[in-house]
This record gives structure tokens, sequence and C-alpha cells, in this order.
């Protein structure tokens, strides 16, 4: 762990502007870092307005959360002052930044349609004259979820030479195979030992046990 934590300390600290506007009533907004969940900043709004500043390695992901984290945005830290609108989860700054925003915003959207799956599929378990309905429910999840497996990873395919693939990538770990993780986390994958990356490789080392056991 510290030597995967050195690696990536060594990239360089920059200096981070984030300024933004949320809801009127949010009384102030928690700036956290999405590997460790680590709060590391917090600031109160006025009338919706906010703004943070401070230093931190260069493509760190961190996430911006209301006081009751109803609202939320994830951005990537990086030395071109970001503005973040809170309520719509967008967010303008840097080339990087906004494209990371759209995938972002576009995994969301399919998520919430999953979601609202899961939910009607609840209230079908307790009604058994709707077998077929539940059954049509149940197969629309799925194929939504392969949908998501599979934009995520033209994500991470699409990105593999910045930061944004390792974010996805993330994700992404828990529906890959022995083989395709190693393939993305090679050594020659730039982002292999990103903090963000922490719960892909521990799913690696997984895999790679059980295929010993084999």
């Amino acid at each position: 762990m510290i030597s995967l934590l050195f690696s990536f300390t060594v990239r360089g600290q920059v200096t981070y502007h984030i300024s933004g506007a949320a809801p009127a009533d949010v009384r102030y907004i928690l700036l956290s870092d999405v590997a460790t969940h680590q709060v590391l900043d917090s600031c109160f709004t006025s009338k919706g307005a906010f703004q943070f500043e401070g230093t931190l390695p260069e493509n760190t992901f961190v996430n911006l959360s209301d006081s009751w984290h109803e609202l939320d945005a994830t951005l990537i830290i990086d030395d071109t002052p970001t503005i973040v609108d809170m309520e719509n989860n967008y967010v303008r700054g840097s080339e990087l930044n906004e494209k990371f925003n759209e995938y972002y915003r576009q995994l969301l959207r399919l998520q919430v349609n999953v979601i609202s799956d899961y939910r009607h599929r609840e209230e079908l378990l307790s009604d058994t004259t709707r077998v077929a309905d539940r059954q049509k429910v149940e197969r629309s999840i799925q194929l939504q979820l392969e949908n998501i497996t599979a934009v995520e990873k033209g994500i991470v395919d699409a990105n593999m030479g910045n930061i944004i693939s390792a974010y996805f990538l993330r994700d992404l770990s828990a529906d890959l195979t022995l083989n395709e993780l190693r393939g993305y986390l090679n050594e020659h994958y730039p982002y292999r030992e990103h903090p963000i990356l922490y719960p892909a490789q521990q799913r690696l080392r997984e895999l790679e046990t059980l295929n010993v056991k084999r």
C-alpha cells in the first residue's frame, strides 16, 4: 500500500480552484477523496454559492456533495479553475474534466433507469399474480446492466491514455475476467497504481488466487 501511495504522490501536486452553485437551501458542501472516502474540506454556502481552493496530487478524483448528500458531482483535480452546477451535475473546466463529466452523467442516467426497474421489481415480488410482469422487469434489468458494462468498457478503451479510464475501470473491474483485468492493469498502463484502482487491484489478486487453487 505504501509503495502505491508513494508512486502516486510523486506525480506532482497542483493548486486547484473549485467554485460553483447549489440550491439556495443547501447549507454547506463537502469535498471528499473518491478513492479513500476521506472528507478533505468543507465550506458553508452563501445563497448557494461555494468555493474551494487547496493543493492535492494531480488527477485525484474528488466528490462534491451537499449537506444532505442528495446532490453530488465528481471531478478530476487539475490546475484549471473548475465551476460546478450541483443541481444539474454539470462541470465546466479543463477539457479533461468536461469530457469526464459527460461520461459521468451518461452513466448516472443509465443507472437511474436500472434503479427504477429494481424498485418496480420489489413491488412485484409480493404479488403472485404478476409473475410474468416480474420476469419481464428482471429481463429488462439484466439487459440494462449488460448495456452499462458495455458502455463502461467503451469509455475505458477510448481513454486508456488518460486518467478517465481509471475511474470507470474501478467500477468495471467486478465484471471483468482474470485475463481482461490483467490486460488492463498491465505494466504499460500509466495509471495502474492510482489509488482509485485499489478495488480493481484487489479484484485481480482475488482472481489470481482462485486461479492458482484450481
